[in-house]
C-alpha cells in the first residue's frame, strides 16, 4: 500500500523544490564590458585597479568571460569559457565554472555589477561602464 503512492510522494517533492532561473535570454543580462572597481587578495585591498571583464553571451545559459587588468605591479588575467549562468533571477545571477562557483553578476538598481573569485583569496568587483 505504502509503495503505491511513494510515485506520488516523490513528484510532489520534487515539485516543490524551487527552479532555477535559467530560461531564454538569462546569460544576454549579463552581456557586456565591465571596469574594474576593487581586487582585493588575502593580504591587500586596491580600490583603483584598472581593466575590464568582458561577458559575451554565447547562448540563452551561457557566457565567455575574459578578464584583464593591472592591480598595482600585479596583472590580472583570466579567461572562462561556457560559463552557466544560473538563478535565482531576474537581478542576480550565479556564475558556475566547470560545476563551480566562480563569481555573481547583477543589477543592484543603480548599476550592474559582476564579482569574481577566480580562487578563495582573490576577489575582482566590476561595474558595467
Amino acid at each position: 500500500m505504502i509503495l503505491r503512492y511513494a510515485p506520488l510522494a516523490a513528484g510532489l517533492l520534487l515539485a516543490g523544490c524551487s527552479a532555477s532561473a535559467i530560461g531564454p535570454g538569462t546569460a544576454s543580462s549579463i552581456n557586456g564590458s565591465y571596469q574594474f572597481a576593487e581586487y582585493s587578495t588575502a593580504t591587500s585591498l586596491d580600490m583603483n585597479p584598472t581593466g575590464t571583464a568582458t561577458v559575451t553571451a554565447t547562448d540563452d545559459t551561457h557566457v565567455d568571460i575574459l578578464v584583464k587588468g593591472m592591480s598595482g605591479k600585479t596583472r590580472v588575467t583570466y579567461s572562462y569559457t561556457n560559463v552557466v549562468v544560473d538563478g535565482p533571477g531576474p537581478d542576480s545571477y550565479t556564475l558556475l565554472y566547470k560545476g563551480h562557483t566562480i563569481g555573481e553578476a547583477g543589477n543592484d538598481g543603480l548599476n550592474r555589477y559582476l564579482t569574481l573569485t577566480p580562487s578563495s583569496s582573490i576577489i575582482i568587483k566590476s561595474i558595467e561602464y
